[in-house]
């Protein structure tokens, strides 16, 4: 069981005053058995309040809502499920039952290892709230200015969203990394030069336009090969395998793999870091 979720003990309730009707959880939340007065939990209070983080990033990033916790909705595993998302690959994710939202947290490793603390500096949401399904992602931060490395290898492939990525980036040799979108500027090309030998472009055939103009510019970096994968669909609907045959009609892959925790984010992806499934990031 998740330490997150042990039961810690009985106090008394402030809504039918009994003396020890209230259920309190290690994430914070409680219930009471009585009147069924629930508080949810507060993970993220610790974070919110830091006064390292304000200090060490400024106060302008909006946190994710209070109640947000580790244990995530049924909605939520539903939709990572149909996608085939392990548990493992997204153990950094939050969940705001208020708010009906699945939250992808990025953390910051480099303030981690100064401060040994972790430092929230950007987040995306999906939507599943029927009462208000839009907008269907909700980002906060620079995110799109940050370079999200999941998996490693010579060959980086640049996809739609976080789940493609993900998928993706479990290919032997690939990494990954999400766009939070389709649009890709050449600042963030310039800053995979010299990490990667090939870059890749894959996108839905909609975005065939974009995928054409971003494969030129690329074109003109110092990467060994650029190419582009242009599918129905998003690479997070397909299996593992068409994915390797995807990625194996377009490229040479070596087959070497590094794996590093959900949610860090490493200026260095070059060293080893030891942690489960899931992906890196670098603000530089």
């Amino acid at each position: 069981m998740n330490a997150i979720n042990l039961f810690l003990h009985h106090e008394s309730c402030p809504q039918c005053r009994s003396r020890d009707n209230l259920g309190r959880w290690a994430d914070g939340h409680a219930w009471c058995f009585g009147c069924h007065y629930y508080e949810p939990p507060k993970i993220l209070r610790s974070l919110v309040k830091s006064k390292d983080f304000t200090s060490y990033y400024g106060n302008n990033l909006q946190f994710p809502p209070e109640d947000s916790c580790e244990q995530i909705g049924a909605i939520g595993w539903t939709w990572l499920k149909k996608y085939g998302i392990m548990e493992s690959e997204v153990k950094d994710c939050l969940w705001s039952d208020s708010k009906q939202w699945l939250i992808f947290p990025i953390y910051s490793q480099a303030a981690r290892r100064e401060l040994q603390k972790n430092y929230l500096i950007a987040w995306q949401a999906r939507n599943f709230n029927k009462i208000r399904p839009k907008p269907k992602y909700v980002t906060h931060g620079p995110i799109s200015d940050i370079v999200h490395i999941i998996g490693s290898g010579d060959t980086i492939v640049l996809v739609e969203d976080i789940l493609s990525a993900i998928k993706v980036g479990r290919s032997p040799g690939v990494a990954a990394m999400p766009l939070w979108g389709s649009t890709i500027a050449l600042k963030t090309l310039t800053r995979l030069v010299g990490r990667f030998k090939q870059l890749g472009i894959w996108l839905d055939m909609d975005k065939a336009q974009e995928s054409l103009k971003s494969k030129l510019r690329a074109s003109q970096l110092r990467f060994d090969k650029v190419f582009s994968i242009l599918t129905p669909l998003d690479p997070k609907e397909y299996s593992d395998i068409n994915i390797k045959n995807y990625l194996d009609a377009e490229t040479e892959i070596v087959a070497t793999k590094l794996y590093v925790p959900y949610g860090m984010c490493v200026a260095d992806t070059s060293k080893k870091c030891e942690g489960a499934l899931g992906y890196a990031c670098c603000n530089n």
